[in-house]
């Protein structure tokens, strides 16, 4: 996963323009026209915290239960604002991340996540700075828990350029096995961002997701790699490889997971036995 460049436009404007797009004489309308003055407030408040990395420090405010549901009408993935704020955010990221949710690094983009949930935020639910591109299964999880400090915001938390997602490798009988795990043994990574960097994991379920796509991938790795080890020997793969995971770290981020699951085959034993057999 990458941190992620946020959204760059006017944050107000976008929210000023939705509410124009409903019908004229509705009476959702009124009544978000009446509060307009307030959600520049609060806007303004979040800017702030946003800013600061503070958005702990973001106040639930007392809304009624209908200014609640018209500020919630606002939002639908496939609406005109929310388009422009999916284009604004994924268009400053490097190409080879814009699709691909960066909470799990796995699953496409196809909905929008609320870093502060819209249920108790409903003023930010179309607030460019509270919107992060996001597939639907991690925010299915993240619907179950409210505390957005149980996840990283990858706006604002900078992920370590140091190793955390290791894999172990096992001999299965007549195959591979492996276990995705965090580690923090060498203690470069803070306490409370190690800590966030768990929470995330868990919550997402991320370890057993990673696994389950690498039964696919590591398919696809040994036949890439099984015929050029049969004519150029161990090292030769362990160079090109070596060079592969360079390149995708810095193209998917240091913890991807691919890099992690590539960088302990080369690195077990257990692989090259395996890959002995296979070219026998």
């Amino acid at each position: 996963m990458k941190n992620l460049k946020p959204f760059n436009g006017d944050a107000k404007k976008e929210y000023k323009d939705a509410v124009s797009r409903m019908p004229r004489n509705s009476v959702s309308r009124s009544r978000l026209e009446l509060i307009e003055d307030d959600i520049e407030t609060v806007y303004d408040h979040y800017k702030k915290e946003f800013d600061n990395s503070s958005l702990n420090d973001v106040k639930i405010h007392n809304w009624s239960a209908k200014q609640k549901e018209d500020l919630l009408s606002l939002y639908g993935y496939h609406k005109k604002i929310i388009r422009n704020i999916k284009n604004n955010i994924t268009n400053q990221q490097i190409m080879t991340i814009r699709s691909t949710c960066q909470n799990c690094t796995i699953d496409s983009v196809n909905t929008m996540d609320h870093i502060l949930p819209k249920i108790a935020f409903p003023e930010y639910a179309v607030n460019g700075y509270n919107l992060f591109p996001c597939c639907s299964i991690c925010n299915g999880y993240k619907a179950d828990i409210t505390d957005h400090s149980a996840f990283l915001n990858l706006f604002i938390d900078e992920l370590p350029s140091v190793q955390y997602l290791f894999v172990e490798v096992h001999d299965n009988i007549d195959c591979l096995n492996f276990d995705f795990f965090l580690s923090n043994s060498k203690g470069v990574i803070s306490n409370s961002l190690y800590k966030k960097i768990e929470n995330h994991y868990t919550n997402l379920h991320l370890i057993q997701r990673m696994k389950a796509a690498s039964l696919t991938y590591l398919a696809e790795f040994i036949s890439t790699n099984k015929h050029y080890y049969k004519k150029l020997g161990r090292e030769s793969i362990i160079e090109a490889v070596l060079e592969s995971i360079d390149e995708d770290r810095r193209a998917y981020g240091f913890n991807y997971w691919k890099c992690s699951l590539k960088l302990a085959l080369i690195s077990s034993e257990v692989f090259w036995n395996y890959m002995d057999n296979l070219c026998v």
